[in-house]
């Protein structure tokens, strides 16, 4: 709400885009998203970036795929 510039924290680029990926999460999961007919798993991890679009899953199901990616 007070964008001076005392009060803002820098970044770079790839650290921007890690902090917007977070907060436009429309599933209440970190890295899922919900895109109509399925989910999509959008891992962005310093300059590395996978998607994965899953079809007929649960949420849980999806929940489950991210998790056993982040692992890896």
């Amino acid at each position: 709400n007070d964008n001076r510039v005392e009060n803002l924290r820098w970044v770079t680029h790839s650290e921007n885009v890690l902090n917007s990926d977070l907060l436009t999460s429309n599933s209440g999961y970190t890295y899922i998203r919900d895109i109509g007919s399925s989910w999509r798993i959008e891992i962005i991890k310093l300059n590395y970036r996978k998607c994965y679009n899953k079809q007929d899953y649960t949420l849980e199901e999806v929940v489950f795929i991210r998790d056993m990616l982040l692992d890896s």
